[in-house]
Parts: C-alpha cells; structure tokens; sequence
C-alpha cells in the first residue's frame, strides 16, 4: 500500500493536483452528501486477500478489504465478525474512519475487471474526533484488472 500512496502522490504533483481520472476509472460515492469521485482506483487480489483501493484529488481515500479471492456476490461491511471490513481515511486532516456497518456487492468480476456497488456507516478511530460518524452511499465501481496497467 506505501508503493501505491507514493505513486498517487507523485501523480497529483506531476499534474499539480489537477489530474482528471488517468487510468480510465469509475469509483464514485456520497460522503455524508459530498460527492467522492477517485482519480485513482485499483484493486488488488491474491489468496488470501483482496483489497480495492480509491484516492480522490483532496487525498480522501476508500480501502475495502476482502479476506480471499474475490467473487461475485454480496458482502457484509463491519469490524469483527464481518465477510470484509473498509477504512475511509482523509490523508491531510490525518483522520481515519472503520467500517461499522454496510455491505459490498461485486455484480460482476472477469478477466477485464471488476463492477459493484457498497454502502456503509464507518467510525473514527478516535472517539473524540468531530464527525465520528460517516455515511456512504450510492457507491459504485467499474475498475479494471490491475493486469491491465503495471504501477
């Protein structure tokens, strides 16, 4: 995860901040009623974990974690005891939000990539933080295979 937050970095210097979605991604959401639309999204899979990853170009970034190979179907959102868990971080205000509740849905995954949809409530980690609560919802992704580009 460190090689890819240098790269999103270098990234948003490179284009001052101003880059429009490079890799042909659609990883969008409401944050508590604000629009999320990642500039950058990939996902990640091998045995043991699948993970999908989004930043958008205010470096607030969406990390969903699978245990497994992924497969099409439904996802429960939490922290113990559920099928996956997600963190919504804003990487200059230094906060960081888990997933209490939600569910995650892959509608379709084949060699081209994977679709789906998610919706979740998340709290801060720390419990004094302003905002401790956020809600996410009408997500949805469209992201390629990470065969298809080598970062």
């Amino acid at each position: 995860m460190a090689k890819m937050f240098r790269v999103v970095i270098a990234l948003l210097v490179l284009t001052g901040g101003c880059m429009v979605n490079p890799l042909g991604v659609n990883f969008t959401a409401d944050v508590d009623g604000k629009s999320f639309q990642a500039i950058y999204a990939l996902w990640e899979e091998n045995p043991s974990t699948t993970q999908i990853i989004a930043v958008d170009v205010n470096l607030k970034m969406f990390t969903i974690t699978i245990p497994g190979v992924l497969e099409e179907g439904t996802y429960m959102l939490g922290l113990v005891g559920a099928e996956a868990s997600a963190m919504y971080m804003d990487l200059l205000q230094q906060s960081m939000h888990v997933s209490q509740s939600g569910s995650l849905t892959i509608t379709s995954k084949t060699s081209e990539g994977i679709t789906g949809t998610f919706d979740m409530v998340l709290t801060a980690i720390d419990l004094l933080e302003e905002g401790g609560t956020v809600e996410v919802v009408n997500g949805e992704f469209d992201l390629p295979s990470a065969s298809d580009f080598d970062m």
